[in-house]
């Protein structure tokens, strides 16, 4: 899949779009190597950093809702982290 181009009014946009999506091969936690068209990854280019998710394509409902609660932490602890002006 080709890379999207991002303009800098995307980044600002209330719903920011994905730099590229892709499949590739992962190994997290010890749970080996996932073939390549198994993982989705998605990245998030910000002026602090790039934001990336890996995740496989497909999942159990239960997963999803394992991923949608980690999801929301990872959210949590992200807004908890804004700078402040004067802080």
């Amino acid at each position: 899949m080709a890379d999207a181009v991002m303009t800098e009014a995307d980044m600002r946009s209330a719903e920011p779009r994905f730099l590229e999506t892709h499949s590739t091969a992962s190994t997290t936690a010890g749970l080996g190597a996932r073939p390549a068209n198994l993982i989705e990854k998605a990245v998030l280019p910000l002026s602090e950093g790039t934001a990336v998710l890996e995740a496989p394509k497909e999942l159990s409902p239960e997963s999803f809702e394992d991923l949608e609660a980690w999801l929301q932490i990872l959210l949590r602890k992200a807004k908890r982290s804004i700078r402040r002006p004067g802080t």
